[in-house]
């Protein structure tokens, strides 16, 4: 066999065995581009992405790995246990969960993304958002306390990994 027929039929086989389609690029932002240039095309690429769904508010959800259908969900008043790692669209990492130590937090004092986002998952399942700058810290942005931890700057764009640990949901009230 030829080796432009060997190569025709691995091609073949490859498209078979990712769907058809080619990997996709990663994103890359380019030299000497605005960081609000950066963060639109980013969005705009995103939302092309295999895999990702963009709700009526704009986040951005898709889940890594498998479904967990009988793992507990949180509602708005849960107090949630979750890993997390977020990072800036250009992949510079601004914060993450240490492995021994969980984020645990009512929904309620979360940013807007992750109140809407991890309404969408069950526990023991893993998802990545990207939240628009009015999902994220919106207009005022978030001052580090820390000179080891970054500052978030006004209308910024970010991109979060959350994998849930544990939910708590308050008791219901009898009327």
């Amino acid at each position: 066999m030829s080796y432009r027929k060997q190569s025709a039929l691995f091609l073949a086989a490859a498209l078979m065995i990712t769907g058809g389609c080619a990997a996709e690029a990663p994103f890359q932002a380019q030299p000497g581009e605005s960081a609000q240039a950066m963060q639109d095309r980013y969005l705009a690429w995103t939302a092309t992405r295999s895999g990702w769904v963009r709700s009526a508010s704009g986040l951005e959800s898709h889940r890594l790995g498998t479904s967990n259908p009988t793992g507990a969900t949180a509602s708005a008043a849960s107090i949630v246990t979750v890993q997390c790692e977020g990072r800036f669209l250009d992949g510079r990492l601004f914060f993450a969960t240490d492995p021994s130590k969980p984020l645990v937090d009512p929904l309620t004092k979360l940013i807007k993304g992750w109140q809407e986002g991890v309404l969408l998952m069950h526990v023991g399942e893993t998802w990545e958002f990207v939240l628009p700058p009015d999902l994220a810290y919106g207009e005022k942005g978030w001052h580090s306390p820390s000179p080891a931890i970054p500052s978030i700057p006004p209308h910024t764009a970010l991109q979060f990994k959350i994998q849930l640990l544990a939910v708590e949901n308050p008791p219901q009230s009898g009327k």
